[in-house]
């Protein structure tokens, strides 16, 4: 059973329709606490993404000439261009060549620039452009959808920073959680799946819920006792750990009461969410995980680590 406030009205696109200022906001945020973190980390220490160095992380996310920047995105979606971008791992690749030998400052220049070019097109772009579909690695997207969604990688990478002597805020991570809700409900509208999930962590708890084409995005009061249909019930950290594949224990988490989990059927329902969306960085891990998480893994793990 879905619960009756993610009901979507015909033609509704999640946050791009119900809480568009808000979307912006929570990313700027989350930029703003990657950022902050970076600046107190040891950049030089390994980080926990690949065996890689803190600076490794975080550069991708920079604006720098090898990355696809915003003004592409819109450039895209102005022309109508849906076409998934190029492979990204090799533009991953390229970046860390090309500046590996830039210093931190200029590492976390790179990222203020992203965070910047984002503040700038909030503040002063077109409102029409944030409804337009643009590529993304998961299919089209709405532009604000997409620029959303970076809080999701920006939260997985500020916990890739930990062992670099910088601790996330469990806020950042939230938002990170909320983004990732709302994309995967994106997709499920898009590939015109019915059906609904729900993570409820400490702070706060977000749902969405697809239904002909369209979905609703929202945060849900607390609830007393079970919650209405499909449910994720954790830390922010663990949500973002099981669903980039850096925590595949889920047995584990739920034997020891970190990860519960509402309605496995309704949950499983979802699954074709993955399956439909070819290329995610992780996919099989994913997978992997999913035969004992009974689909949740696969639901949730939809957005890989991609820079802008």
């Amino acid at each position: 059973m879905t619960a009756a406030a993610l009901v979507p009205s015909p033609g509704e696109q999640g946050v791009l329709s119900s809480d568009a200022d808000g979307a912006g906001a929570r990313a700027l945020a989350c930029w703003d606490g990657l950022i902050a973190l970076a600046e107190k980390a040891d950049l030089h220490a390994v980080a926990r993404a690949k065996g890689r160095l803190g600076r490794e992380v975080l550069l991708p996310l920079g604006n720098w000439p090898q990355t696809r920047s915003l003004e592409q995105i819109l450039a895209d979606a102005r022309a109508g261009r849906t076409t998934p971008p190029v492979d990204l791992e090799l533009e991953e690749r390229e970046v860390l060549a090309a500046h590996a030998g830039a210093t931190n400052t200029e590492v976390i220049d790179g990222l203020r620039a992203s965070r910047d070019d984002l503040a700038a097109f909030l503040d002063s772009g077109p409102d029409e452009d944030l409804a337009l579909p643009t590529a993304s690695p998961l299919g089209p997207l709405p532009v604000l959808t997409l620029l959303h969604a970076i809080a999701y990688q920006l939260a997985v990478c500020a916990l890739d920073l930990e062992p670099c002597g910088a601790t996330p805020p469990d806020d950042l991570l939230e938002r990170g959680v909320v983004a990732l809700v709302d994309t995967t409900g994106a997709l499920a509208a898009r590939q015109g799946i019915q059906g609904s999930i729900t993570a409820i962590m400490p702070g706060s708890v977000w749902g969405f819920a697809a239904q002909d084409g369209s979905w609703r995005t929202a945060e849900l009061p607390r609830w007393v006792g079970t919650p209405d249909g499909p449910a994720v019930q954790a830390r922010a950290r663990v949500i973002l750990d099981v669903t980039s594949g850096r925590n595949l224990n889920v047995p584990g988490l739920w034997r020891d009461g970190s990860l519960v989990t509402h309605d496995t059927a309704g949950l499983a329902r979802l699954t074709p969410v993955l399956d439909q969306v070819p290329g995610i960085p992780g996919g099989t891990a994913l997978k992997a995980a999913s035969r004992a998480f009974s689909g949740v893994g696969r639901i949730l793990g939809m957005l890989p680590g991609w820079p802008l």
